[in-house]
């Protein structure tokens, strides 16, 4: 989940085998990474989701790119409150302009680290489960 992402990126390598594989269309869109670099992607595909926990099913549309260009796949903001994984409190928010870019995550080796530099760089951000503690559950 990337909740300043505004659109759902999947790895082509995530769709071989799968019936997906043979339903991703081109696409003109480009992406805009967090660098202002930009990324064209693959294609686009509609992908069927279920959250394990309550069996419920989402169609979410993914911009697909080359497994080379994005070291993970990401579920966008609006995806995430759709699907109930995360609850945004707006009143609380600033009135911004709406984002006109997609911001893309890089790879370790484009930020010139290893992934075990940066796994012992930040060791505890990769432990856990990730949960917010009071009051925030």
């Amino acid at each position: 989940m990337d909740t300043g992402a505004t659109c759902n990126v999947i790895r082509s390598g995530e769709l071989r085998g799968t019936k997906y594989a043979k339903r991703v269309a081109s696409t003109t869109q480009l992406l805009k990474i967090y660098n202002s670099s930009p990324l064209k992607p693959v294609g686009k595909c509609r992908i069927q989701l279920t959250i394990p926990q309550n069996s419920r099913k989402y169609k979410v549309d993914f911009v697909v790119v080359k497994d080379t260009d994005a070291d993970v796949n990401l579920l966008g903001s609006r995806a995430v409150q759709q699907m109930n994984l995360i609850q945004v409190n707006h009143k609380n928010m600033i009135p911004q302009a709406v984002a006109t870019e997609v911001h893309v995550v890089q790879s370790p080796n484009e930020l010139g680290l290893s992934k075990e530099e940066i796994l012992n760089m930040y060791t505890d951000v990769f432990q856990g489960l990730g949960e917010l503690g009071e009051p925030y559950d």
